[in-house]
């Protein structure tokens, strides 16, 4: 448990790596919100939903690895989020970047919330609770028998893999919100922004210059 823990640790400070991600993004390449928030924001359901697979399976190596992939997916849109929101209202930047801080807040709150509930719930049902103090709980974990032990890792690992299965849905709808989401270029002097589907816009280009070629073509 403690290896798991250091390791889990490790994976999270991935988070730092995405930001930078976003930081080169935003200033090099594309200088644009829309491709690091849909890029984040299919990282992180993917990361979580192959997580919880591998921590039904007990793979380490697998868990370790979709911890860094999400943790990579949840800093690389972090920033771009509250850009690409004071690019649609330059006038009321103080309330774009409060409604983010809200928005980032409670969505930890309720997925928080949901897990909890969820790996509780597991665990009633299977005739555990440790619904005291942590302490408590510890202690109480320690004094079972190594059957009993053995029993209660299976329940609780059931538990984790069914909460994560439970907010990845959350997520992949987040994902489905994202491609209906438009785009601002950040270094840009005219500061354009797309309104509507920005990945609707891109197919609606490529599609313009396949348009265009084929009636040079028949010219």
């Amino acid at each position: 448990q403690s290896s798991l823990s250091v390791q889990s640790i490790q994976a999270n400070n991935h988070v730092p790596g995405g930001a930078y991600l976003a930081m080169f993004a935003m200033n090099k390449w594309p200088c644009a919100t829309a491709p690091p928030l849909l890029l984040g924001t299919i990282l992180e359901p993917l990361g979580i939903t192959v997580l919880a697979s591998a921590l039904n399976s007990g793979n380490l190596h697998l868990i370790f690895g979709m911890l860094a992939l999400t943790g990579v997916g949840t800093g690389i849109r972090l920033m771009p989020g509250t850009l690409h929101g004071i690019g649609y209202f330059p006038s009321q930047i103080s309330h774009v970047v409060s409604l983010m801080a809200l928005a980032n807040t409670l969505g930890g709150t309720l997925a928080t919330t949901i897990m909890l509930n969820i790996f509780n719930s597991t665990l009633q049902n299977h005739g555990i609770d440790f619904s005291s103090s942590s302490s408590e709980s510890i202690s109480a974990i320690q004094e079972l028998a190594p059957e009993q032990v053995a029993f209660f890792k299976e329940i609780a690992t059931r538990g984790m893999v069914l909460a994560f299965y439970a907010i990845t849905a959350f997520m992949w709808l987040g994902v489905v919100a994202c491609f209906g989401m438009g785009n601002v270029w950040i270094v840009d002097e005219e500061h354009r922004t797309i309104e509507g589907s920005w990945v609707g816009y891109l197919f609606a280009k490529r599609r313009a210059k396949d348009e265009e070629k084929s009636a040079d073509g028949a010219a």
